[in-house]
Parts: structure tokens; C-alpha cells; sequence
């Protein structure tokens, strides 16, 4: 991260929410009805600790954090009137709020970082430069680090450049080509017998 220059207090940042959303996954609910509402499982060891973890490396308030995942806001309008309710959830409901929660925030983590990874390695000025093309598969190793993962990334996409521009042409040149070579002869024949070529042939 500080190669591609992240400084310290931004790589902090970056672990305190993954830290959160990790956090947050550990959140459990319970309910004394299956289609009742539900709150959280204090009962179970270390869901308030997570509960608590997560808001506070997220930044969030603890009951607006609980109440998110409890809660389901309903707008109703009806001509110039607008209600909003707030419908408790039941169990499933919670669990998915949770999930979907955590996914957009690692999402959101992740688009920042390659964003941020991209400006930091863009050119500023194209003088001349050297392009370099493997065309070939992953390489899948027992642990994969975040390079990997972009190396992966980067050969996938290279692959289809090259086939959606290299291929497809090299496709294009063959198109009604013939292959036998008696076709080939004559049509050989036929082009040095053009009234364009001004000097006199070999005969046939």
C-alpha cells in the first residue's frame, strides 16, 4: 500500500472498516416468532462486542446501526401528504440487511482503492512506451495476495483486447478465401492477365 502511495493514516482507515465489516458479519438476531420482529442476540457471546466494534470503527452511532438492521422504512404518499414508517424486520429480513450492508461497504472499499490505485499509477505524459501481452491463463496458487489478484485481473482483460481486435481481424482477412490450389492458380492466372500490367507475361 505505500508503494502505491497510501499514506499511514489512510491505510489505518482502510482497516478499520474492513475491521467493521468483519465485525458486522459476526451480528446475530433472534426472535421469539418466526414472522415476529427481532432484535439483537445479546445472549450470544460476543455479538454485542461486535455490535459495538463495528459502529465504532464505522463511525456509526450503535442505536442508528441496530435500528438499520431492525428496521425497514416505508414512504407512503398519498397527494400532498408523505408518511414514513419504520417496519420492524423479521430474522431472515435482519440477516440479509446485515449481508447487504457489509457487501456495498466492501464494495464501495474497493472501487475507492482501485480508483485511488489508478490515478496513482497513470501516466501523466505518453511520450513512447512498450506494451507488453500475455495472452495466456490465471496462475492459481495456494494463497492469492491482492497482486495476484490484479495481475489476474489484467491478463483477463488483456486476453479479450486480443481477441475482440487481433483474432477477430486475423477472422475477417480469412473470410472467403479459397483453399483449394488449383482456385488459387487460376486465380493467379487471371490477375496477371489484367490489361492493367503493361509489361507482357509468361504464357500459361
Amino acid at each position: 500500500m505505500s508503494n502505491v502511495g497510501l499514506s499511514r493514516s489512510q491505510q489505518q482507515e482502510l482497516f478499520k472498516i474492513l475491521s467493521g465489516i468483519l465485525h458486522l458479519g459476526n451480528v446475530e438476531f433472534i426472535s421469539d416468532d418466526v414472522t415476529g420482529p427481532c432484535e439483537i442476540d445479546s445472549e450470544k457471546q460476543g455479538v454485542d462486542t461486535s455490535v459495538n466494534a463495528a459502529a465504532q470503527l464505522l463511525g456509526l452511532d450503535v442505536g442508528a446501526l441496530t435500528r438499520c438492521l431492525a428496521f425497514r422504512q416505508i414512504t407512503a404518499s398519498h397527494k400532498r401528504r408523505k408518511s414514513v414508517f419504520m417496519k420492524p424486520c423479521i430474522k431472515d429480513e435482519c440477516h440479509t440487511r446485515r449481508d447487504c450492508l457489509a457487501k456495498l461497504l466492501y464494495a464501495r472499499v474497493f472501487d475507492w482503492l482501485v480508483g485511488f490505485i489508478n490515478g496513482c499509477t497513470m501516466a501523466r505524459s505518453w511520450q513512447s512506451y512498450i506494451g507488453l501481452l500475455d495472452v495466456y491463463g490465471f496462475e492459481s496458487f495456494s494463497f492469492n495476495s491482492l497482486e495476484q489478484l490484479c495481475i489476474n485481473y489484467a491478463n483477463e482483460k488483456l486476453q479479450q483486447h486480443f481477441v475482440h481486435n487481433f483474432l477477430k481481424a486475423e477472422q475477417q482477412c480469412k473470410l472467403n478465401r479459397h483453399s483449394d490450389p488449383s482456385l488459387f492458380c487460376e486465380f493467379l492466372h487471371d490477375t496477371i492477365s489484367s490489361a492493367n500490367l503493361s509489361r507482357s507475361h509468361m504464357s500459361v
